[in-house]
């Protein structure tokens, strides 16, 4: 008789700690680097030089957690975007950055849809200052006062690794 699909898989599950197990007895090297453990707040922020920031984000379903780490200072903040928000909000910034987005017909409808835009006819890409000043207001803005003057290193997840922080707009814009 056939093992069902969860049976079957906690017997893959097994399989693959034991290997990991013994790989990591026989090449603890190996392991560490293929496995390593987290570091510590203390520890990421003793690799920080004085003038550096490290800004990691993660989104769940529902909400997002940023978290400033300076040589001194630690700040973490929850965003109300979930990862399908931030997804949208990411791929209408990009719409506005990349005209390739808008070459397929499936593309052009769907940046349509998130930028309220048409470019079939040619023109200038909709980059969305608003939108911009509204993820750097969610992602960057509760930390301004710890990062000013810094140089950051960023940590993204999910959409973000496509979206380049040097397009956020730090001031509300007028129009």
């Amino acid at each position: 008789r056939k093992a069902g699909p969860a049976k079957e898989m906690a017997a893959i599950g097994t399989r693959i700690a034991a290997t990991d197990a013994r790989l990591a007895s026989m090449f603890p090297e190996y392991a560490s680097l293929a496995n390593p453990e987290p570091l510590s707040i203390a520890d990421s922020q003793a690799l920080l030089k004085t003038d550096e920031a490290l800004l990691v984000i993660m989104f769940g379903d529902e909400l997002g957690f940023v978290w400033a780490v300076t040589p001194d200072a630690v700040q973490w903040r929850t965003i109300p975007i979930g990862t399908k928000a931030l997804a949208e909000k990411v791929q209408a910034l990009r719409c506005g950055l990349d005209a390739s987005h808008w070459s397929s017909a499936a593309g052009r409808e769907r940046c349509r849809q998130l930028t309220g835009a048409d470019v079939s006819g040619g023109g200038p890409l909709p980059f969305d200052l608003a939108k911009a000043h509204e993820l750097y207001s969610a992602l960057l803005g509760p930390f301004e006062n710890l990062l000013r003057g810094t140089r950051l290193l960023i940590v993204p997840s999910g959409a973000l690794t496509t979206l380049p922080f040097d397009v956020l707009v730090t001031a509300k814009p007028s129009t």
